[in-house]
């Protein structure tokens, strides 16, 4: 088994000449076939970026429609407090689904939607855009939207009304608003154009009416609001006239309230709705003729702004999304049966806020979160947990709501640890611990004062580590405590200087505690400070992010990187920039798709995974409510497989240098162990498959080379000779930055020779090791 000389793979050169290169490592020296051919290969940039998980997000005037023709409920669009949304849900078997249809229509909230029987296809109208009131006519097949483009419009407009009517077969629409104006124009569509009706009796103009039809029924309009009247009348559309209805009980006067067929031929429910006061949650039924109240129609939570429709998979009125009475959206899904309202499907995220903690739990591979405060000052108390892909509501009792408050798994108890906090204007000091089932409350004998603000993380050597915060007179902290053993322990030294809204994180790789930023009562800190288990070291890099506070920071273990992101800079305002830690300096890491520029978010890496998890915070106008994943396309990735040959003297064994990954660009080392004590030579092997060589299946046995009982695992495709000194040694590969080679696997095998192996070859091999190059 000799090396190859120029036969490289794809008539790619390789070379045996240990010279080619520079040593870095020591006595091992040598050039891998792909390092050395393509080093002048193109350049490439990063290939690291953000991408917004596709989950469905609390939000409300959201549009819905049942689609009998295909058994589902579809859902667009919606206002999820902090941007209007342009995705597509169906409904199926109680849990939503994500559409990805090749056309869509714009994003919008406060649109109507509705099922045209007579063409059988949904048809959805209007809405608001962003700041600006739409008036395009889409139609959605079930499986794509398209657009229609009749020759007479509505004027454009949002909060209006639309339902079938069963008698005229054409879609009929009502008011709206447009310009802050209420509206109070009908308009009819047959499948080809609109026509504006002119009825003799018509409601006043108004935004927000509910308007539903029964099955086989008139459409019945509910309720509304213009300017500071709120109305509580009931209208039915004749096919010429709206008809009020005036005799019996009614709801009160609200607007922003859901109705539903309730798959009866004249019922109808319906619920919640807005008023001077507030939200609504009680229920009413409708049966041709009058109102009736249902006390008794309990468990769901009062909202507006909610959207509903009759699944007709599961024959239940659902009601789905909406808002509650301080504006936070809502992600929750109701059915209502046996007259009762149930849940189908809790929120599938955690409601939108700022200034909520996570912790990442390595033994379950779970991201825990807890708490924050909304934009309309509720402090919270839930508990949710992240597993790479899905967020599960876990507890809503234990620690009282708070925001401000710190996280981090404690490995000594294999708990996640929660210190401190705001709630209300109450700084506290408490500490609990989650145990994946339930919290518990911890009272260690002494520990750090009442703070929020603060940061928690774990500690090199174990443990630990709190530092800053303010206090209860709004005082920055700047002391150090170490959490082991059920105890907290002060540590006392230089640091550094009191600061609260800082970044902290663990670097895994260098076991360094890295704090950046923060800000005290005089400005905003852009500083970077060093801790390895004793005490502080202030960093002076030659890269530094801007100064600013109430960023995030966290390890990305397949990185080797501690990611930072975001924060409220110098100038008080929001970032969306992402930089990382090598060590040594910073970095800012280019983006294409930043997520939007926040302060007091959650970030959080999910190490099974292998990304970043970054959830909520605030835009300084809105609490936010998407995640977002941060990761490399391509993942660097180095795993050894196969055994090395058995040996009197012991197995030589080859894997990379703990830290090291195959990124493009950087240095990647190998690293063998178990060799002889006298120095010697070393054969590197590389391959680019697994599978065979010289057209037999691997692993081979070497016995016909003079070594008995060892195996090849890999193509012995090219190879160099390297010296090493004894025992281990550890061999340096360069890597181009070339884009072709993102994802790109190959494979590495060595061969040993010493005499004292007592083979006619005189060697020994090692196991094999698999590495695909990344590209962060």
């Amino acid at each position: 088994m000799t090396s190859r000389g120029n036969e490289g793979r794809g008539g790619v050169p390789s070379s045996a000449n240990p010279a080619a290169a520079p040593d870095l490592a020591g006595p091992a020296t040598g050039v891998p076939l792909v390092a050395a051919a393509l080093a002048l290969a193109p350049m490439a940039v990063a290939q690291s970026d953000w991408h917004e998980l596709p989950l469905l997000t609390a939000r409300a005037a959201c549009a819905i429609a049942a689609d009998p023709v295909h058994q589902t409920l579809v859902a667009f669009g919606g206002d999820d407090g902090a941007a209007v949304r342009r995705d597509t849900w169906l409904l199926d078997q109680g849990l939503w689904r994500r559409l990805q249809p090749t056309t869509a229509p714009p994003a919008r909230a406060e649109a109507a939607m509705v099922f045209d029987a007579a063409r059988q296809e949904v048809l959805l109208f209007g809405g608001r855009g962003g700041a600006s009131e739409l008036r395009d006519t889409w139609r959605f097949d079930g499986t794509d939207w398209s657009l229609a483009t009749p020759a007479v419009v509505p004027p454009p407009r949002r909060g209006h009304g639309m339902a079938f009517d069963a008698a005229s077969g054409e879609v009929v629409l009502f008011g709206g608003q447009r310009l802050l104006t209420p509206l109070g124009d009908t308009w009819t569509w047959n499948g080809t154009s609109w026509t504006q009706r002119f009825p003799a009796t018509s409601p006043a103009p108004r935004v927000w009416c509910a308007m539903a039809a029964a099955a086989g029924g008139p459409p019945l309009l509910f309720g509304g609001r213009a300017g500071a009247t709120w109305f509580g009348d009931t209208h039915v559309w004749s096919g010429a006239n709206w008809m009020p209805m005036t005799a019996g009980p009614s709801p009160s006067p609200r607007a922003e309230a859901t109705l539903i067929a309730d798959g009866t031929s004249s019922g109808l429910l319906l619920t919640g709705g807005a008023d001077p006061i507030g939200v609504r949650g009680d229920t009413w039924s409708w049966q041709g003729v009058g109102w009736q109240p249902l006390p008794g129609a309990q468990g769901l939570p009062p909202r507006a702004a909610a959207a509903g429709g009759f699944d007709p998979q599961r024959q239940q009125p659902t009601v789905a999304f909406g808002r509650t009475s301080d504006g936070q959206p809502l992600g929750d899904t109701h059915a209502f049966s046996a007259g009762q309202w149930s849940p189908t499907q809790p929120s599938a995220a955690p409601a939108p806020r700022r200034a909520a903690a996570s912790a990442y739990d390595p033994q379950r591979a779970r991201n825990v979160l807890f708490g924050g405060t909304t934009g309309g000052g509720t402090d919270l108390g839930d508990t949710w947990e992240w597993d790479g892909s899905t967020w599960t509501a876990r507890a809503t009792g234990g620690p009282s709501a708070r925001q401000q408050h710190a996280l981090a798994f404690d490995q000594g108890r294999g708990t996640t640890l929660l210190f401190g906090g705001l709630a209300g204007t109450q700084t506290l000091g408490d500490v609990w611990e989650w145990n994946g089932t339930a919290w518990s409350q911890l009272f260690p004998a002494a520990g750090p004062a009442n703070r929020a603000a603060h940061a928690l993380v774990a500690a090199p050597g174990g443990g630990l580590l709190l530092f800053g915060g303010v206090d209860a007179a709004y005082v920055p902290l700047g002391d150090t405590w170490r959490w082991a053993l059920g105890g907290w322990q002060q540590t006392f030294g230089p640091g550094p200087g009191p600061r609260f809204g800082h970044a902290l994180a663990l670097d895994g790789l260098r076991h360094r505690v890295v704090l950046f930023g923060g800000r005290d009562l005089q400005q905003v800190l852009g500083d970077t400070w060093l801790f390895d288990g004793t005490g502080w070291t202030a960093a002076q890099p030659p890269n530094s992010p801007p100064p600013r506070a109430y960023a995030k920071a966290t390890y990305a273990a397949e990185r080797d990187r501690v990611l930072l992101f975001g924060g409220l800079d110098d100038t008080f305002a929001a970032r969306r920039d992402t930089w990382e830690w090598n060590g040594s300096d910073w970095r800012a890491v280019p983006t294409a798709a930043p997520p939007t520029a926040r302060v007091d978010a959650v970030l959080d890496h999910h190490t099974a995974s292998e990304g970043t998890l970054l959830f909520g915070g605030s835009d300084l106008t809105h609490d936010l409510g998407d995640s977002q994943r941060f990761a490399a396309e391509f993942v660097a990735s180095s795993s050894p497989f196969g055994m090395a040959c058995s040996q009197p003297l012991g197995a030589a064994v080859m894997a990379a240098q703990a830290g090291s990954r195959p990124w493009l660009g950087d240095v990647y080392r190998l690293q063998l162990d178990g060799l002889p004590q006298t120095p010697g030579l070393a054969l590197v092997i590389f391959g680019f498959t697994d599978q065979t060589w010289n057209n037999q299946p691997l692993p081979q046995l070497l016995d016909p080379y003079g070594l008995p009982g060892c195996e090849l695992w890999m193509s012995a495709d090219d190879a160099f000779v390297a010296l090493h000194n004894g025992l281990s040694t550890t061999f340096p590969f360069p890597l181009p930055t070339a884009a072709w080679l993102r994802g790109f696997t190959y494979f590495n095998q060595a061969l040993v020779l010493d005499p004292a192996y007592g083979n006619p070859l005189g060697g020994t091999t090692t196991n094999a090791v698999r590495s695909t190059f990344g590209a962060r």
